[in-house]
């Protein structure tokens, strides 16, 4: 799920709590509930399967900060400059997320949603805690926030992400000790990823799993093919064919 949409569930919680307290107490209830769900949710779908909550880790931290953050949050009810200050940060955050991932949606569809969904919660951000003139000086932060992060990412549009590829459906089972070659196209960066495995009750098994970590970092939108060679205990090699697409996201087609 998008970030922006955790910053307007709290904004939501936080303007529907009676006390400082409450509101810290419901945004780290909501969040300690909600998170895991997310997660349990994906496991179907992920190769990762309940090798996801290994992530849960990080959210874990932003769950445990939503108790400051509920807390203060709630004096954007006294009054209307505390109000400006404290939402400040969320237009932010929600104007840059939206502006630095605009340049990376190619599909039109895709574009105008994003682009309609960054609008809908500024603007439910801004008319659901500001009152007054207040409400103007929100949606021109908001602008020139996105303006800032549209027009300064996109005469870069660089492209960061990270993939985790399980090569054991391609006949590859990589175990501890295995070594990647390093590739020649500096854009790319491979690693052997060690995993733990966790059963259906989210208790470690004490297995591990060894898939394929594949970093792409690059200046400009754009696709790649080739190969990567993984080198196992006994030295022989094995080779997989990779594609990255424009989004930085890598696939396998085949090993031999």
């Amino acid at each position: 799920m998008i970030f922006y949409w955790w910053v307007l569930f709290g904004v939501i919680i936080i303007m529907n709590s009676k006390s400082n307290l409450d509101s810290a107490l419901k945004c780290f209830v909501f969040f300690l509930i909600s998170q895991p769900l997310i997660y349990l949710v994906q496991v179907p779908f992920s190769y990762m399967g309940w090798g996801l909550f290994g992530y849960y880790k990080y959210w874990f931290i932003w769950t445990i900060l939503t108790i400051p953050m509920g807390y203060i949050g709630y004096f954007m009810k006294k009054n209307e400059i505390a109000a400006a200050v404290i939402l400040a940060p969320a237009l932010v955050l929600v104007g840059f997320e939206g502006a630095i991932n605009f340049p990376l949606v190619s599909e039109k569809p895709d574009l105008l949603f994003r682009l309609f969904m960054t609008i809908l919660i500024s603007l439910a951000l801004i008319f659901g805690v500001l009152k007054g003139k207040m409400r103007i000086v929100g949606v021109l932060v908001s602008i020139m926030v996105f303006s800032i992060g549209f027009f300064g990412h996109k005469n870069e549009a660089e492209v960061n992400a990270t993939s985790y590829i399980s090569l054991g459906e391609y006949g590859i089972n990589v175990s501890n000790g295995w070594e990647v070659k390093e590739s020649e196209d500096e854009r790319i960066k491979y690693e052997i990823y060690e995993l733990n495995l966790f059963d259906e009750n989210n208790n470690e098994t004490g297995e591990k799993r060894y898939d394929l970590e594949v970093k792409w970092s690059a200046k400009t939108k754009g696709t790649y093919n080739g190969e990567v060679h993984l080198v196992d205990l006994e030295k022989k090699e094995h080779t997989c064919k990779i594609s990255i697409d424009e989004y930085g996201l890598a696939d396998i087609s085949e090993c031999f």
